[in-house]
């Protein structure tokens, strides 16, 4: 059992020194042309959270730039040998409108190493429009503080926008591993003395997302493994009003093109009628 052990720690601690070494390049190359990048999730938590690598799984790399920088990094990525997975990265990130789906997948062929480029903290392929609209993105990156992650440039999170990033990401991928509760404990105890309760509380509730904190500050005391479906009914019963409902249920089974584009690393022109098919299928069983 122990050598068991032993042999998962390795593979961890092998993964993220793979993981690091790609993101120091990416966040050195993003830092010349003056592109600022917080670091979400896994390689950031191994870091600056556990302090040992081998103590959290994980070999992607989830990047958090401003909407303004997404085409900016587009070529500086590309020269690096990094491709988008979906030919969809300037209709992903055009314009304002709110969306729920804020992050494009890129891929090296030499690499195992997965980068997820995020312009939002909110990220799902359910129609989360309002939690996306209702954050405000410019008051996270005032927050966030200057860092670094073995020598590269980086920005963190505050740590109350943190927490509240770690339930929304947590209870949108419902608790389905055991990390994603792991998360969030070893942050609270982490910055114990740092959490202004009463600001994270009121951020979350001025955001909309006050019932989802409270839900997985709860949850975490007693976790259990979530299933999707009452962690999506959770969502559809927190949206306003009968025509809210409607229309999260009908973005659930026909969700815009870009959406599907994205989720099935595909072109807009080839998102069809058979393709929604498919997914209503899916869905049924």
């Amino acid at each position: 059992m122990i050598e068991k052990e032993d042999d998962k720690n390795y593979a961890y601690l092998a993964a993220h020194l793979k993981t690091l070494e790609s993101a120091k390049e990416i966040l050195h190359a993003l830092e010349k042309q003056g592109i600022e990048a917080i670091i979400l999730k896994g390689l950031h938590l191994a870091v600056k959270i556990y302090d040992e690598l081998n103590r959290q799984p994980g070999s992607d790399i989830d990047l958090l730039l401003k909407r303004a920088d997404i085409f900016r990094a587009e070529p500086i990525l590309n020269e690096l040998g990094w491709r988008p997975r979906a030919p969809v990265l300037r209709d992903l990130a055009d314009g304002n409108k709110p969306c729920a789906l804020n992050s494009l997948m890129f891929f090296r062929p030499d690499s195992l190493v997965v980068l997820h480029l995020h312009w939002h903290i909110i990220n799902s392929t359910w129609p989360l429009n309002n939690y996306a609209k209702s954050i405000n993105m410019e008051e996270i990156w005032q927050a966030a503080t200057a860092g670094t992650l073995d020598g590269a440039p980086i920005r963190e999170l505050k740590p109350e926008h943190l927490i509240i990033y770690l339930c929304c990401h947590g209870l949108i991928h419902y608790f389905a591993k055991p990390v994603y509760v792991d998360d969030i404990k070893t942050a609270l105890v982490r910055f114990k003395d740092k959490i202004n309760w009463d600001f994270l509380y009121g951020q979350a509730q001025e955001w909309g997302v006050r019932w989802i904190v409270d839900y997985c500050i709860k949850y975490i005391e007693k976790p259990r493994i979530g299933r999707y479906t009452k962690t999506y009914w959770r969502y559809f019963f927190h949206e306003k009003g009968i025509t809210g409902k409607m229309l999260f249920l009908y973005r659930t089974f026909f969700p815009k093109k870009i959406v599907m584009a994205a989720a099935h690393n595909l072109p807009l022109a080839q998102i069809g009628f058979k393709l929604y098919m498919d997914r209503l299928e899916n869905i049924s069983r």
